[in-house]
């Protein structure tokens, strides 16, 4: 019987369809839960400061494998050196010091990454393509899970700051701490006269797209 470990940074709700789909991926190669295989779920819940507790509780199972994403990885990668990692996705693993480089990643960590900050950045620009009379680009976004600084998420602002200059296009910084704040949120962007918005990936961000998508549309505002 094989143990995994899941370090979820958001809530078992919110990514409860990602979680079928990792089970449905299991079972494709051979892998089903009380078969030959345990897991052992952890969520944070957004709280980011909860993360280093949660992987020391893995580890202490001796689970054979770690599942993570954002900030999981880099708690998991400090609690334990041996046992392997695999990150669902990071955005710019070798920005945040997640593996040394995408060729020789090095360590005990495997898995996907995306240049976020780039990636942010197109946004503004596909946005700018497809709609040219915006000239206002509203972005949402996590700052912080708790104490803790969403290092990736202030630097993909950073970089749609600098491409909204380039195009002549006012970036809107519009920082939530999670679903209870998007109604409020999305209701200010329509007050200050917000011609689109665009969207980071952020695990609670993407466990909540529907209530984003419901608010949106409900606006009409571009996305």
């Amino acid at each position: 019987m094989r143990r995994i470990g899941f370090l979820g940074t958001s809530s078992a709700t919110g990514w409860a369809d990602k979680v079928d789909a990792l089970r449905a991926g299991l079972r494709d190669v051979g892998y089903a839960e009380g078969k030959n295989i345990v897991i052992e779920f952890r969520w944070a819940d957004g709280q980011y400061e909860r993360l280093p507790a949660l992987s020391a509780e893995l580890v202490a199972l001796n689970v054979d494998i770690i599942i993570t994403q954002a900030r999981g990885v880099l708690a998991a990668q400090r609690a334990t050196k041996t046992i392997p990692i695999v990150m669902a996705a990071l955005g710019d693993a070798v920005g945040q010091g997640a593996v040394q480089s995408l060729a020789h990643p090095g360590g005990n960590i495997t898995g996907s990454t995306f240049f976020y900050p780039e990636l942010a950045s197109k946004r503004v620009e596909l946005l700018k393509e497809a709609f040219p009379q915006i000239k206002r680009v509203a972005v949402v976004f996590i700052p912080t899970r708790g104490a803790v600084p969403a290092v990736g998420a202030v630097a993909a602002v950073e970089a749609m700051r600098s491409t909204a200059a380039s195009l002549g296009v006012e970036l809107l910084e519009s920082p939530v701490r999670g679903p209870e704040e998007f109604e409020s949120a999305f209701a200010a962007m329509v007050g200050r006269g917000i011609d689109a918005v665009a969207l980071n990936e952020d695990p609670i961000l993407l466990g909540n797209s529907k209530a984003i998508v419901t608010e949106q549309l409900s606006l009409s505002i571009k996305f």
